[in-house]
């Protein structure tokens, strides 16, 4: 045999053996990745993914990347998932009773917490101007979830069901429902309150469920409808005439990944709209923080967290708060309650700190 024939058949060994490890190489992988589909299946919280499409990223210690916690603070094309842990404690929300059922997956949802106060209840009258107000181009894209926040379970019951008779036709087409809070609103939640900032604590517990309650109505809301859009609402304010036009051409005019909440009205929470993944950075703040601030404080360090550095100065770090932070021209909603919500918890309908 010529030595140019052995190189030949030298050459065709190594080829044949290249392939043989590209062969075992790949069926090894198949193997790996069938395990590793096998292992996020028996994994908590899998139970409870929306789509197919939302694919789940995991570490190597089984918990999911960290890019899955706060969506909003990364720019990069993944799939957007809740780690587990939140989910079954935070997201995974079961209200004592549900009154009616919204019919597909809304591009706008308005969440509106209320609570009576004492001999007034402004709900009837804001849901009546929320539901009259629309436009027909949105009519069956916007929903409404009400969310009774009454510590007395025969008051919220009389309310609900004094809801679900005036707006009978709305709850039976899916556009309202009315959830309550779940069988404990968190256990011994009095038991963990602490006055800062001056406020007495009679005004700690006031703000301090405004808070449980809102998170409990995102989490809700999040795990079981995964809107769009969300806008939190107050239930005494007046909207402006198609405000629902108004809002989602607004929310379009930039990306999602350039703003986290719209400003539609200046007072407390009422008019912020918050996209799909921005509402869950907001809901895990929530999460942690319920009992520190007021709620319309928590929504400036959603913000500063995320463009605020230590050094920065009240006016800069303002400056760049502002970049996040889209106001509508004019006020969309207009507060209109003369009697807080603050009353009930002993305090004196307009004090101030």
């Amino acid at each position: 045999m010529s030595s140019r024939s052995r190189v030949v058949l030298l050459k065709i060994g190594v080829v044949a053996a290249v392939l043989l490890l590209v062969a075992n190489y790949l069926f090894l992988l198949q193997n790996v990745v069938k395990k590793i589909n096998k292992l996020e299946k028996s994994l908590p919280g899998k139970e409870l993914a929306k789509s197919p499409a939302q694919n789940e990223s995991y570490e190597s210690d089984g918990s999911r990347n960290i890019r899955d916690h706060f969506p909003a603070f990364f720019k990069n094309n993944y799939s957007r998932v809740e780690p587990p842990s939140i989910v079954a404690s935070s997201f995974d929300v079961q209200p004592k009773w549900v009154r009616g059922k919204f019919k597909k997956q809304p591009r706008l949802l308005l969440g509106i917490p209320s609570i009576a106060r004492n001999n007034e209840d402004y709900l009837f009258e804001t849901l009546t101007l929320l539901v009259r107000k629309l436009s027909e181009e949105n009519l069956n894209q916007t929903v409404f979830l009400v969310y009774i926040a009454d510590s007395d379970e025969r008051i919220g019951l009389d309310r609900a069901h004094r809801i679900q008779q005036k707006f009978q036709k709305d709850v039976d087409e899916g556009r309202i429902m009315l959830i309550s809070p779940p069988n404990v609103l968190m256990p011994d939640w009095e038991d963990k309150l602490f006055p800062n900032f001056g406020d007495s604590i009679s005004r700690v517990k006031w703000r301090s469920k405004q808070n449980l309650d809102m998170k409990y109505l995102m989490n809700y809301m999040i795990k079981n409808y995964d809107p769009t859009y969300f806008l939190m609402m107050e239930d005494d304010v007046a909207p402006a005439d198609e405000y629902d036009r108004l809002i989602l051409k607004f929310a379009a005019e930039k990306p999602t990944d350039q703003w986290t909440y719209c400003d539609f009205t200046r007072v407390g929470g009422a008019g912020k709209l918050f996209h799909r993944d921005s509402m869950r950075d907001f809901a895990l703040l929530l999460e942690i923080f319920w009992n520190a601030q007021p709620l319309d404080w928590l929504l400036w360090d959603l913000v500063r967290g995320k463009k605020c550095g230590y050094s920065d100065k009240g006016d800069e770090c303002k400056e760049k708060r502002m970049l996040l932070i889209r106001r509508y021209t004019r006020e969309i909603f207009t507060h209109k309650g003369k009697v807080s919500s603050r009353v009930v918890f002993g305090l004196q309908a307009k004090e101030t700190r």
